[in-house]
């Protein structure tokens, strides 16, 4: 799997920091199935991270954390943004993978984090 994955999915879940050792939770309770079946709200976003469009306020607030949630496989995620971010992973690889290689060519071009990344998004905890 590509790292654009979390990029794409952390677009869907809106953290912020709420302090050092995790993202606020507050959003954890939004239908994201809801959101993931809506393409218009993951392109706007998605154009967003990869600056070819406007930001909504979770665009930006994805653009600050969204380095440091790759760099740590989602270290600083509630388990239920893990699972949101391994559930929109999936969505945006079979339908946006033109964007998943945008992503994970801008955030990671290096691909330093790739596997590390991936082995984040097949585990299950």
């Amino acid at each position: 799997m590509k790292v654009s994955l979390i990029y794409i999915i952390q677009c869907l879940i809106c953290f912020t920091y709420c302090d050092e050792e995790i993202y606020t939770t507050r959003y954890d309770s939004i239908d994201f199935k809801e959101v993931l079946a809506n393409d218009r709200l993951i392109l706007l976003h998605l154009h967003c991270l990869l600056k070819e469009g406007p930001c909504p306020p979770l665009g930006r607030l994805l653009k600050e954390i969204l380095p440091e949630a790759v760099a740590t496989s989602c270290k600083k995620c509630s388990n239920v943004q893990k699972s949101l971010v391994r559930m929109s992973s999936r969505v945006l690889k079979e339908r946006f993978p033109e964007y998943w290689e945008k992503l994970s060519n801008k955030y990671d071009p290096e691909r330093k984090y790739l596997e590390a990344f991936d082995t984040f998004l097949d585990s299950q905890d």
